[in-house]
């Protein structure tokens, strides 16, 4: 791999972990002070959606980033799970001593949902 592919990847790595935390601190700004520091239903009801959410949109970027830096299907894949891996590990939501599964279960979310855009993607891409 050259120096220049290699620089490619780590923008999109870079790029990929930035906007998920951006997104993250958007929802933190938008939903959260409606609940303060109590963990109920509809905070975690809302905590799903947020995840799924989060994981659609780093998907997307990474999918359409990878296709103008004329990277491989493959290499987007990696990415995504790389940098969705690092953002749930430091994401303030898996270290939290009143939702222990919180982690376990976001993380799932995340990596589930946007793998599958990504397949689905990748997909609709070689049926055209």
């Amino acid at each position: 791999m050259s120096s220049f592919c290699k620089l490619k990847v780590f923008i999109l790595f870079i790029v990929s972990l930035t906007s998920a935390q951006l997104l993250m601190n958007y929802g933190y700004a938008t939903y959260l002070p409606r609940f303060g520091s109590w963990v109920n239903d509809d905070y975690i009801a809302i905590m799903r959606f947020h995840f799924t959410g989060l994981g659609l949109a780093c998907a997307l970027i990474t999918f359409y980033l990878s296709k103008i830096f004329l990277l491989k299907f493959k290499v987007s894949q990696v990415i995504f799970l790389l940098s969705g891996l690092a953002f749930n590990l430091y994401s303030p939501e898996g270290r939290q001593y009143h939702w222990k599964d919180g982690y376990i279960e976001l993380s799932f979310l995340y990596l589930f949902f946007g793998i599958l855009v990504l397949y689905i993607l990748n997909y609709a891409k070689k049926s055209v």
